[in-house]
């Protein structure tokens, strides 16, 4: 339903750019069209004096409303940049996001320019009889000026909605796609030690990768990342507790990402012919295509590459909600990197990227979950387990056995007492083949089922021994003990279970 409403709001912003476009042009060609009507019926036309005042006037209130227009817009654009991130000042400087900005100023150039010309051409002489077609320009010149005004009320508008949140996420969220993604990371091109310049489609100027040769990993620019700006509107937001902007951020980056994962093939990109035969031909520096045995498994790595960028995003903004104790926004993150995987895990069989993005999906959440122990935010780190198991069961399923036990690890690691993550542990290794790695996890499992049903013996011994909430765990535990026939059992699974570790 999030995705449906999402894209109806997208087509609907196309049209009404288109809607606006013939608005500005309907407009302009009315006015002109009565101006000719007018002094073609010779109504109200103008001396020589009263022209050249009318005329100077429109000039003079014309410059002044641009100068103003221009002061506020910049205004404008720093409480922009002060209240989200500073990158949302390519938002005011693409013309496609923000036409009615250049609309404006090119009306208001024009019609100065214009009327300028007209003023310089008026005489004393002038009259209807013999200067009809200037009273025609001096008509033209004065429904130019309507056009102007008219034009400064639709730009408020537009400049109004651009200072609404929603506006600006939406706008940032639709750079997000496979070309600028993919963008962040660059090949190494060996030719000659020079530049070359390789566009992708359908970026052909604005979005230029430069292909060079030189030692080191794949380039980013962190600059023409998209999703960093939401990133940035991310963290401002948390640290003013603005729940409803996280989750519209986050949202937006949901809506854009998803289509591109649910794609059987992720990324479909316009490779040039030149960088695969550069490939093919070993052309490309060997720093960074010696590990791959062919172009798909380069195309592969770039692909990796790319969405680990995008969960470093989720990571450091997930470690600052938690930092700041903000459990609300930091389930919002992990339901995001939830519908990540589900949406690979619903197909019956996936491809080598799929299984990609799904091993970072689970480094990410093991990122999270111990960040979120160690601010002593137990429940979000049984979150993070939970999807972790829902990531492994559903990997068994369709017999990715590595994946699934990926996430059986990271879940271990974050709860290494969890029986049940044991013995999920072990099955998956049984059906690897793995028996003995299997065997020994079953019995860490029962181990652990010992010292619980054991921990649940000693509860009326704990009691009539006379510990209250007060005394240590570890007086009680050693007190138990003794008095027990468990003594056998590990005192420091006992503790462990007894703190909550």
């Amino acid at each position: 339903m999030v995705l449906k409403s999402e894209k109806s709001k997208e087509i609907l912003m196309k049209d009404w750019l288109k809607v606006k476009f013939i608005l500005y042009s309907l407009l302009f060609f009315t006015l002109i069209l009565i101006a000719l009507i007018v002094s073609l019926f010779q109504i109200g036309n103008s001396n020589a004096d009263s022209a050249r005042y009318m005329i100077s006037a429109l000039i003079q209130s014309e410059a002044a409303i641009l100068a103003i227009v221009i002061t506020l817009t910049l205004v404008v654009v720093q409480q922009s940049a002060s209240s989200f991130s500073p990158r949302v000042i390519e938002i005011f400087k693409n013309i496609k996001k923000n036409p009615d900005f250049y609309f404006i100023i090119i009306i208001y150039v024009g019609v100065i320019l214009y009327s300028t010309l007209v003023l310089k051409i008026i005489d004393n002489n002038l009259t209807v009889q013999n200067n009809s077609f200037l009273q025609i320009h001096i008509w033209i010149t004065y429904f130019l000026a309507i056009y102007a005004f008219a034009s400064l009320f639709l730009y408020i508008v537009h400049t109004l909605d651009l200072l609404k949140t929603s506006t600006i996420i939406r706008m940032l969220s639709e750079d997000i796609n496979e070309d600028t993604l993919l963008a962040l990371v660059g090949y190494k091109i060996e030719n000659h030690n020079t530049f070359k310049f390789i566009s992708f489609w359908p970026f052909i100027v604005l979005n230029r990768v430069i292909y060079y040769f030189s030692k080191g990993n794949a380039r980013f620019d962190k600059d023409e990342d998209p999703i960093l700006p939401l990133v940035d509107i991310i963290r401002g937001s948390i640290l003013k507790y603005d729940y409803e902007t996280i989750r519209n951020c986050l949202k937006a980056i949901e809506y854009r990402l998803l289509p591109l994962i649910e794609n059987e093939t992720f990324i479909r990109i316009k490779y040039y012919e030149e960088i695969k035969s550069a490939y093919e031909k070993k052309s490309i520096n060997d720093g960074m295509v010696g590990n791959y045995k062919n172009f798909t498994e380069y195309q592969r790595h770039l692909i990796v590459e790319m969405y680990k960028n995008i969960y470093k995003h989720l990571e450091r903004v997930a470690q600052l909600a938690i930092k700041e104790k903000d459990y609300y926004s930091t389930l919002e993150i992990l339901d995001l990197i939830k519908n990540i995987t589900h949406v690979i895990l619903v197909k019956d069989k996936i491809n080598l990227q799929a299984q990609a993005i799904i091993i970072q999906s689970i480094l990410s959440l093991k990122q999270i979950g111990e960040t979120a122990l160690l601010q002593n935010m137990g429940s979000l780190s049984i979150k993070v387990s939970k999807i972790l198991r829902e990531i492994s069961d559903s990997s068994f399923k369709i017999k990715e056995y590595n994946i699934a036990l990926e996430a059986s690890n990271a879940e271990i690691n974050l709860n290494p007492k969890s029986a049940e993550a044991l013995i999920n542990k072990g099955d998956i290794l049984n059906s690897m083949g793995e028996k003995r790695e299997a065997k020994d996890a079953y019995e860490d499992a029962n181990k652990i089922k010992e010292t619980i049903e054991a921990y649940d013996k000693l509860v009326p011994l704990y009691q009539i021994a006379g510990f209250d909430n007060d005394a240590t765990e570890a007086e009680a535990g050693a007190y138990l003990l003794r008095q027990s026939e468990i003594g056998d059992i590990e005192y420091s699974l006992l503790f462990n279970k007894r703190s909550g570790k």
